[in-house]
């Protein structure tokens, strides 16, 4: 199938980030497809239930893919018992919860996907907030996935608008676009509700904070 102009597929893990990614493609006017991967996360029965219904808000297509039989090694807690850490993103315990690769398997799959839908472009929803603690989150790893994908002339690109924002200049957008925060899932422990403890729910309730504080301003 022939690329369509402006086509874009968000990896939409149902957070605050990748849904804003969403809307940020829809804004600029991108034929938006979403996708979502199961990946063994103790958190994926919350996660896809959240993606499913931030791309239903906008009548996305969405796809959700499970790739846990593809026989690479997570060694994370988010995906082991191992318990996960509290406490802040900065912080070294939250080293536990790199998923090796993560980030580059998605982009593998998710060129897949775009080859099959006839997508144009690959949306990762990585920030400044995640290169202290996750290494397929810097700009080195986005700048080298560009360069590999650019060389096998597969004829898809990479998109990262919030590459150099903070996770709160990301909170502050899904605010002004009307993202359905309520409806968004960070929390990595998964249970029905947040644990408010987790480094993923400490950065949320902190980029909120100073993005409501900066729009009463």
């Amino acid at each position: 199938m022939e690329p369509k102009m402006n086509s874009t597929l968000v990896i939409l893990s149902g957070g605050i980030d990748s849904s804003t990614l969403l809307y940020t493609a829809l804004e600029r006017g991108d034929v938006v497809t979403a996708v979502t991967y199961i990946y063994g996360q103790r958190h994926e029965e919350r996660e896809v239930s959240a993606a499913k219904s931030i791309a239903g808000e906008v009548a996305a297509t969405h796809y959700c893919i499970d790739i846990t039989g593809d026989g690479w090694s997570y060694g994370s807690s988010l995906t082991m018992s191992e318990a996960v850490p509290e406490g802040h993103y900065n912080d070294e315990s939250m080293k536990s919860t790199v998923v090796p690769g993560r980030n580059l398997i998605f982009s593998i799959e998710a060129l897949k996907t775009a080859l099959e839908t006839g997508c144009s472009q690959i949306a990762l929803g990585v920030h400044s907030g995640d290169s202290h603690t996750y290494p397929d989150c810097r700009p080195r790893f986005v700048e080298a996935l560009r360069e590999v994908l650019a060389a096998s002339e597969c004829g898809i690109s990479v998109w990262t608008p919030f590459l150099h924002m903070t996770k709160a200049e990301v909170a502050a957008e899904a605010i002004r676009l009307g993202v359905p925060i309520n409806s968004t899932w960070t929390c990595y422990v998964g249970k029905g509700e947040p644990c408010g403890k987790c480094g993923a729910c400490v950065s949320r309730m902190e980029a909120l904070s100073l993005a409501r504080k900066a729009d009463d301003e």
